[in-house]
């Protein structure tokens, strides 16, 4: 009997948690593909179960995804338990709906594979016991590739600084440089 109410308040949260609308601006799913051809479960019901997958994308900064995955987690409801940008290990739980105080751990791990590309790892543990439907946890993880997806390429400004100048700036910039190169040389 407790396992199974147990169970049923699992469903409830994580269903609700992938159901519930967020905050968090023009985040989608991403339609299949590597989340969902990775996604792996391992082990059972009563052993406890462990839901994987992870995805590579190009020309993303292990910083910028970790900025965009964070801020869905948050905006989703998940208790962020720790978070380290340098080594990419985003660590959260969920709390499980009349389990006792009970949490469902959830890890991110973001880091660099090449010059230019990512690899974002989601991962789950149900203790033996608790479950949740599949599609609702594979639902989750993708939101959270998703936002990687969405962070910023590499190559493109991200509009905090901009490296372009205007013709007056660079000019008197030229201008600068010359005036100095004349003391220098007169010394």
């Amino acid at each position: 009997m407790k396992y199974t109410l147990l169970t049923l308040a699992l469903v409830a949260t994580v269903s609700g948690c992938a159901n519930q609308p967020s905050s968090t601006p023009d985040v989608k799913a991403t339609p299949p593909g590597a989340c969902v051809t990775n996604f792996v479960t391992e082990g059972g019901f009563w052993a406890g179960q462990k839901h994987s997958t992870h995805e590579i994308f190009q020309k993303k900064s292990v910083a910028g995804a970790f900025d965009s995955v964070l801020q869905v987690m948050v905006t989703s409801g998940y208790q962020i338990v720790s978070n380290n940008k340098e080594s990419g290990l985003i660590s959260a739980s969920q709390t499980v709906s009349y389990g006792n105080g009970k949490t469902i751990p959830i890890n991110v791990l973001i880091r660099k594979v090449s010059s230019s590309d990512i690899k974002v790892e989601v991962s789950t543990v149900f203790s033996g016991g608790v479950t949740a439907p599949v599609d609702s946890v594979q639902k989750e993880f993708c939101k959270f590739l998703a936002a990687a997806n969405q962070s910023p390429n590499i190559s493109e400004p991200t509009g905090q600084q901009s490296t372009q100048q205007s013709p007056e700036t660079a000019a008197n910039t030229k201008k600068a440089a010359s005036t100095k190169a004349k003391k220098q040389s007169s010394k």
